[in-house]
């Protein structure tokens, strides 16, 4: 019995180092022709040049895929007149992931894509021409494409991704430390997973900055309607500085609306989220009590008005203790609202 089992076990370890030899042969001497394919596909695809420094072919570290990796990918801004100092998108690695049987098959479909250490800088100036729209279709028809994206996911690491509307005056920047994008991305209608970790550097709407440095932890998904041009959010929850925010609404291709309420935070740790340097010693702050928060934000994505925004807030059986002054407040009720529109709420 013994004896068997380690026959076995042989003819196994055998055929997986063949198997594992055949492909890397593979590999080896269509490493040239993969490259090419998958540079050639890039350029198909969009309307604006892409330089690469080089490209690598990789296997045993992408087990069980194979990666096609650019190394120091830079795309510039489609804007007439544009230098390289108008970046769209540069990064140190962009990693095309496909299936090693499809060397043999020599029908490469992607199925994931890694954007790693880098920025992304999408734009639109003040005359409602943004730098993003240059993906053009393919001129090949049938099966003719050696490469084709058949994307279920997408994975940030360590990139710089911010959008800056000169029309309406919207500025969003932040740090996707580890971020990924999960979903069938070839249908015309898919849900969308989203998860990941990231740093919310700047969200300011006009001359108003909304949130500042907040790490933010999310893990939901979104409906993705492209015939619609319609993105639906779910209520969902999004964690702000380990605070929990319930989310909802609907992006259309010329409007948006937004839903952002939060009825169980807790006074103490809004108190300790603040800036600091804005409240010295905002740590040592003792506080009691709840807090609760329901923003509405409405706004065109082709017109230069400021988006509608109302927000009703309070504080509900609070107490603020600082104990280097001394001082303390308690029995704390506050309700408030904000509006820039005329507008009743509904």
């Amino acid at each position: 019995m013994k004896y068997k089992v380690l026959k076995i076990l042989k003819w196994t370890v055998i055929s997986l180092l063949g198997l594992f030899t055949l492909i890397s042969l593979l590999l080896f001497f269509n490493k040239d022709k993969i490259c090419s394919a998958a540079i050639d596909e890039l350029n198909t695809h969009l309307k604006v040049p892409v330089q690469i420094s080089e490209v690598e072919l990789t296997f045993w570290s992408t087990f069980p895929s194979v990666s096609i990796d650019f190394k120091n990918v830079f795309i510039r801004d489609p804007y007439p007149n544009s230098s390289n100092l108008d970046t769209l998108l540069s990064v140190d690695e962009l990693s095309f992931s496909f299936n090693p049987i499809d060397i043999w098959n020599e029908d490469y479909q992607v199925k994931s894509i890694k954007v790693s250490n880098g920025s992304l800088q999408l734009k639109v100036n003040e005359n409602g021409a943004n730098n993003y729209d240059i993906y053009k279709a393919s001129t090949n028809s049938g099966n003719e494409q050696p490469l084709n994206l058949h994307l279920n996911s997408i994975l940030f690491s360590k990139v710089r991704f911010s959008y800056k509307n000169s029309q309406n005056k919207q500025l969003y920047q932040t740090t996707l430390r580890t971020f990924v994008l999960k979903g069938d991305f070839n249908q015309k209608n898919y849900k969308l997973g989203l998860a990941g970790e990231l740093l919310l550097n700047n969200l300011k709407s006009g001359n108003v900055s909304l949130i500042n440095n907040k790490e933010v932890s999310i893990d939901c998904f979104v409906n993705v309607d492209r015939v619609e041009d319609k993105i639906s959010i779910p209520k969902s929850i999004v964690n702000i500085s380990e605070m929990p925010f319930h989310i909802s609404g609907d992006i259309l291709k010329d409007n948006y609306q937004l839903s952002v309420k939060a009825n169980d935070l807790k006074f103490k740790q809004l108190i300790e989220s603040f800036n600091h340097q804005l409240i010295n010693d905002a740590s040592k702050l003792k506080a009691n009590g709840d807090v609760f928060f329901d923003l509405s934000i409405k706004g065109d994505t082709v017109k230069t008005n400021a988006p509608e925004v109302a927000c009703d807030f309070g504080i509900k059986n609070a107490s603020l203790i600082d104990p280097l002054k001394k001082t303390n407040i308690s029995n704390l009720n506050i309700t408030g609202n904000y509006s820039n529109s005329n507008k009743k709420r509904e």
